[in-house]
């Protein structure tokens, strides 16, 4: 049966097919995402490690949210400082770190009691308007931004001491990390510009322009672009990290960006519009917008678990996180094939309504299962085959690159047994010719004997 149609007008066709509209030219506006009802004013979030918790701060309550994920019910609502804003999970999984940005302090949660265990407070060179927190891969180190203090405060999680703070633009705003820690990267909101830190020196050392008004960025899975919400220019820019330089601007389909989440294969951007109630799917290779996800109204942070399976929206009007259920494909590559053999490789989707190849090509005798997602066949050319696989979902699409190598069917030297023994993939007969050419080659090394 025909997939249902809405027409909009006399030039703009949608077609409606698991849980997505469908625009004609080629980007999707999916359906409302299901939403998780939180505190009062929810602005952030972060996973545990294992994806298993989510924490979400509630500005309006003075309380952080504690979610179990699998159940998508809240299971602890712990009170910490006055109007939370940002948080962030030690990546050891022991303690989340609070900003509380009324009263200038942070809160300290550890995980496995649920219950504020320390507090950082203003001392002397302290805390002004905390409003992000991100901690160090080896969970030693958290750094604040202070949005009225233009600064980024770093913290012993240790000894629980201030230890620097370090200068930067005006109105630091959302602070990250790069995968090894080496460098962070703050918005200055009030500067248009990122600051970029090397956490070695506790030094800036790159002031880099980005759009009007930056609040959210994050940084790539490999550490090479820094993806950055810009509220106040409606658009986010990608920065290279290599050159320190925004080398593109996307500027089509926002409306109030807010935070950025990266997909794990670095493949895709999810971007919360705040002033739209929806999120942007951006391509990172193509730079398209592919697809926009209605959530709640006016959300703020998103986050995904690692394999970019699920991913979470919080609306701060809508007291609510969203959950999106997201197409991913996990690691795993095909093995190599044989010629003239049996072949077959299930591409390892989740969340997925169908696939496609859409680019490059499966070798010859190869075919992909639009359903399951199984490629399978007897390959019939030797070599390698490169292709993109691109799995659909309701919400999104995921994109995979893939090679096959067919290699040649390996001989063996000699059949089994019998008189009439032959190598493999010779009539029996043909011995006889090999073991001639044996005597002639004999023959002419001066070796050759009669042997009849």
């Amino acid at each position: 049966m025909a997939s249902p149609r809405l027409i909009l007008s006399t030039t703009t066709t949608m077609v409606i097919t698991a849980g997505a509209l469908l625009l004609s030219g080629g980007s999707a506006l999916a359906l409302p995402a299901p939403g998780i009802p939180v505190g009062v004013s929810p602005f952030n979030i972060a996973l545990s490690p294992d994806g298993s918790t989510a924490y979400v701060t509630n500005n309006g309550a003075g309380t952080v949210s504690e979610i179990d994920t699998a159940t998508k019910a809240v299971t602890h609502v712990i009170t910490v400082g006055a109007g939370p804003y940002g948080i962030a999970v030690s990546p050891n999984d022991a303690t989340v770190y609070v900003t509380n940005n009324d009263d200038s302090t942070v809160s300290v949660i550890d995980t496995a009691t649920h219950t504020v265990t320390y507090t950082y407070s203003t001392v002397a060179g302290g805390f002004g308007g905390p409003y992000s927190v991100a901690i160090s891969p080896d969970s030693k180190t958290a750094y604040v931004t202070n949005n009225d203090g233009n600064s980024v405060s770093v913290l012993d999680t240790g000894s629980k001491t201030l230890t620097t703070t370090i200068p930067v633009g005006l109105k630091a705003f959302t602070v990250t990390l790069s995968p090894s820690g080496a460098t962070a990267f703050v918005t200055n909101n009030g500067g248009g510009s990122v600051s970029e830190i090397d956490t070695a020196t506790k030094a800036v050392t790159h002031t880099i322009p980005v759009g009007a008004g930056p609040y959210g960025l994050a940084v790539s899975p490999d550490g090479t672009m820094v993806y950055v919400a810009n509220n106040d220019g409606a658009s986010v820019s990608v920065i290279d990290v290599a050159t320190h330089l925004v080398n593109y601007t996307y500027t089509v389909g926002f409306a109030g960006p807010y935070s950025v989440a990266i997909s794990a294969d670095g493949a895709s951007a999810y971007v919360t519009n705040n002033d739209a109630g929806t999120v942007s799917v951006l391509d990172t290779a193509t730079h398209t917008l592919t697809h926009t996800i209605s959530v709640g109204t006016n959300p703020y942070g998103i986050v995904l678990n690692a394999n970019s399976s699920s991913g979470y929206a919080v609306n701060t009007t809508s007291d609510s996180v969203s959950v999106l259920t997201l197409a991913a494909v996990a690691m795993g590559e095909p093995t190599d094939a044989t010629k003239g053999q049996a072949f077959s490789f299930a591409v390892p989707g989740m969340n997925v309504v169908s696939y496609a190849v859409t680019a490059g090509s499966l070798p010859t005798g190869l075919s992909l299962d639009a359903t399951s997602g199984l490629i399978s066949g007897i390959p019939q050319l030797i070599g390698q085959s490169t292709f993109t696989v691109t799995a659909m979902g309701a919400m999104n699409d995921a994109v995979h690159v893939y090679a096959i190598n067919t290699l040649a069917d390996p001989q063996p030297l000699l059949a089994a047994t019998g008189n009439n023994a032959a190598p493999v993939g010779l009539a029996a007969g043909s011995s006889i010719t090999l073991i001639l050419l044996g005597l002639v080659a004999m023959r002419r090394r001066g070796r050759g004997r009669r042997v009849f």
